[in-house]
């Protein structure tokens, strides 16, 4: 009997060292984030993760391919930052007092699924990002805005630039 628990804790011990973790895996080390064209057709690529959306606007998807629940975590336009609460906030970069809130969304709770910004609704459906866009008025010339989303510790970002010339 003795030898048949000795034999279980050296068998034990020899699994837990044939299973423990893997010298070449680091902690936190995520895959990046793999992604598809937008549909539909519309949007020019013009950089990494950079594109060009046509000044009437549009709504376009994205999907995340190594990712199943990926979720937002900012957006920002000029000096507003847009945060999954429904607040938007200027950045006060200049002076001492705090960020100001200068626009909220009827959201009680968090949205991970969606910012919202004046002219943009970006949002998950699973693994599709889709970003809608308002045509760009008259009185503008150009604007765009950074997405920032995450699947965990991984992150990832686009920025999307509207313009009257494509």
């Amino acid at each position: 009997m003795k030898n048949l628990v000795t034999f279980c804790f050296v068998l034990i011990l020899i699994m837990s060292g044939l299973t423990s973790c893997q010298e070449n895996s680091l902690e936190g080390d995520w895959e990046p984030m793999k992604w598809t064209e937008p549909t539909p057709e519309g949007l020019v690529k013009i950089g990494n993760h950079v594109y060009q959306m046509p000044s009437c606007g549009g709504t376009y998807t994205i999907t995340c391919l190594n990712y199943s629940m990926p979720w937002m975590s900012s957006a920002q336009s000029g000096d507003t930052i847009y945060w999954p609460d429904g607040k938007a906030y200027v950045l006060h970069l200049a002076d001492e007092h705090r960020d100001s809130i200068v626009q909220t969304w009827e959201n009680d709770n968090r949205d991970w699924d969606r910012l919202r910004g004046y002219w943009f609704d970006a949002h998950f459906d699973e693994a599709d990002l889709i970003i809608t866009v308002a045509p760009l008025p008259d009185s503008i010339d150009k604007r765009e805005f950074e997405l920032t989303v995450t699947a965990g510790d991984i992150f990832d970002y686009f920025t999307f630039k509207q313009s009257k010339t494509l």
